[in-house]
């Protein structure tokens, strides 16, 4: 039986996307969280009765690389290399308005959680991708075309260098920026090794989160605005990552399913 590993499924957007993939999936489910694994397995349990043989959660911070590489090597001893999905919502916002409102500290936070975080989940959980060849993939059965697996990091429409049209949030568009970076060239990598898998950056729109805060409370939630409840943006972002093409390997899309400029 094929996996998915979601990373920050405490609360928010990663949250409501585990509880999806219970309820809508047959795989295995695997949440990574740095808060107490006992209360994010209850809460992903609260609607969810009867799942409970298929959900695993382990605690790993993705500001620890040591945590995110024992996590790895649990999940490759307990359920073999046929990782189905790997989605990485870890991510924090300190919005600057100008370049006098940069703090060292924030910056290091931001790009270590937007960014590295999400490099690392890399690092140590693509070597749980099937390779293309008939035996490696058997058993397992990704949620892209094909049955490819699919690795998705969410980043943000403020990440685009090209659609940077007021500014501001410096530290966050640019710890976007460097992971749709990341994606891009991981993409590449996954072609050359051969890798069963399609690896895209994905911006959810602005959803109702403690993430978003100020930037989402008080705006009616509107799909053609991009205003999502979490609910709502998990059921469009697994709309997206289960009708992937092979062909889009690399890209980075909306919850339209729209392609946006780097």
């Amino acid at each position: 039986m094929s996996y998915a590993v979601v990373q920050g499924c405490s609360k928010g957007l990663g949250h409501s996307f585990a509880r999806l993939l219970l309820a809508r999936t047959d795989m295995h489910i695997i949440c990574l969280t740095h808060a107490r694994t006992s209360e994010v397995q209850q809460s992903l349990l609260s609607s969810n009765d009867g799942k409970n043989e298929r959900l695993t959660v382990l605690e790993a911070d993705v500001t620890r690389e040591e945590q995110l590489r024992e996590a790895a090597e649990r999940v490759e001893q307990e359920f073999g290399k046929k990782m189905g999905l790997l989605a990485n919502f870890a991510g924090v916002l300190h919005p600057e308005k100008n370049i006098a409102s940069l703090d060292l500290t924030e910056v290091r936070r931001t790009f270590e959680i937007n960014t590295f975080g999400h490099a690392l989940m890399f690092k140590h959980f693509l070597p749980l991708v099937p390779r293309a060849s008939a035996k490696e993939r058997e058993g397992g059965q990704g949620v892209g075309e094909g049955g490819r697996s699919v690795i998705v990091s969410l980043t943000a429409k403020v990440g685009s260098i090209e659609d940077n049209r007021k500014g501001g949030w410096y530290s966050y568009r640019a710890s976007k920026a460097a992971t749709n970076q990341l994606v891009r060239t991981l993409a590449h990598e996954v072609e050359m090794r051969n890798l069963w898998a399609t690896a895209i950056a994905y911006h959810p729109g602005t959803v109702k989160t403690g993430l978003a805060g100020d930037y989402a409370f008080g705006k009616s939630p509107k799909a053609d605005d991009g205003v999502h409840e979490a609910d709502e943006a998990a059921e469009l972002m697994y709309k997206v990552v289960t009708d992937l093409k092979a062909s889009e390997n690399g890209v980075f899309l909306n919850w339209k399913h729209e392609k946006l400029p780097w």
